[in-house]
């Protein structure tokens, strides 16, 4: 019957495989996602495209994603973006449509990414944001396409949603900070552009109140280290040989830093000493946006953390300031309330002008602004 039937028997193969990877995909089970996902991806790589019959599965695929995925606590079709970001070079043809007179037109790696940002952008659901990330930082996507994703991380780390159940960003920036640690982590070239973009970001995440999000941060800004001073042609500075350390004037290498508490002062004073760096502050523009943004994130520990957070962040400030960085962290903090109070009313205000507020009065309190000279 196999030799007597073969195109009979593989359609009917082909559909009954179509049909059964759909049906494990619709499961509404979180623990049978990754199982799932990965099953349906290994399955694809065994089925031909002849008459294409694995780009029909993609369509499908990308169809029900699209349509299916609702967010909240249960499945709803997430199985399917962790499928797609799987089986993502699949679609990276060379050519979309077919020859001879009734064309096909293949998916495309654009129509993926286009699927990924309409549930990006459109539901602005926690649990579909963190899903992206977390799916973006193990596919082959983030370093193939990162132009198309670096804007998706960036928007992640800035997720400070609140609502009955707290600060539920935290898991958006929590997978944001893994993707960007992902992307520096196994980029054979930095990609500058997304790095001057992210760079301060992941820094504001490193340094804010909270533990879990703090502990990916330090991830994420040690493998950017890392990154650095592996090469010193990716920033122009002025001491070449300070570069191939890339920390050369703190004394401490990516690997120490790894090693540090987040709730320490050591770890504290070592981001605050970043900004005098000579390739931090060779990017000059970007150094600002990057200071500014580490001292957004600063504050909230200084200011609102546990008590021992306060206590190690402050006595950090205060070292640095002593050190006559006085002026770079005032200069920093006032930004941040310019930026804030442009609006009326304020964007951020209990998030960053109060405690911008509290480590002004701080440092008052302590006699490092009475020091300044006046503008």
């Amino acid at each position: 019957m196999i030799c007597r039937y073969p195109k009979i028997l593989t359609l009917q193969c082909f559909r009954l495989i179509h049909t059964l990877l759909c049906n494990i995909l619709d499961l509404n089970d979180l623990d049978t996602v990754e199982v799932a996902s990965v099953a349906a991806a290994d399955t694809m790589l065994l089925i031909d495209d002849h008459l294409h019959q694995r780009s029909d599965i993609i369509w499908e695929f990308n169809r029900r994603a699209a349509k299916t995925v609702k967010g909240g606590r249960t499945n709803q079709g997430k199985s399917y973006i962790h499928a797609l970001f799987k089986i993502f070079p699949l679609a990276d043809k060379k050519f979309q449509l077919s020859e001879g007179p009734d064309p096909y037109v293949y998916p495309s790696t654009a129509d993926l990414t286009s699927t990924f940002w309409k549930q990006w952008t459109e539901f602005h659901e926690i649990e579909i944001r963190a899903t992206l990330l977390s799916c973006l930082a193990s596919s082959s996507a983030l370093h193939t396409h990162t132009t198309d994703f670096v804007d998706m991380i960036s928007e992640g780390l800035e997720d400070y949603t609140t609502n009955a159940r707290g600060d539920v960003g935290s898991l958006v920036r929590i997978e944001a900070a893994r993707a960007a640690s992902a992307l520096w982590a196994n980029q054979e070239t930095l990609n500058l552009d997304a790095f001057k973009k992210l760079f301060g970001k992941v820094l504001r995440a490193a340094a804010e109140k909270l533990d879990r999000v703090r502990t990916e941060g330090q991830k994420a800004v040690a493998a950017a280290l890392y990154k650095i001073a592996s090469d010193q042609s990716y920033f122009k500075t002025d001491n070449a040989s300070a570069s191939q350390t890339a920390l050369s004037k703190s004394g401490i290498t990516p690997s120490k830093f790894e090693l540090f508490s987040t709730s320490s002062k050591e770890y504290f004073l070592f981001l605050l000493e970043l900004q005098n760096e000579d390739w931090f502050s060779s990017t000059q523009t970007e150094a600002v946006d990057w200071a500014r943004e580490l001292m957004e994130g600063y504050i909230t520990s200084a200011d609102t953390g546990s008590e021992d957070l306060v206590r190690s962040s402050r006595a950090a400030l205060a070292e640095f300031c002593s050190s006559g960085s006085t002026q770079l962290v005032y200069d920093s903090l006032m930004r941040i309330l310019f930026q804030q109070l442009s609006t009326t009313p304020a964007l951020n205000e209990d998030r960053l002008v109060i405690p911008c507020l509290e480590v002004l009065s701080f440092l008052f309190d302590w006699g490092f602004l009475q020091d300044l000279n006046p503008p």
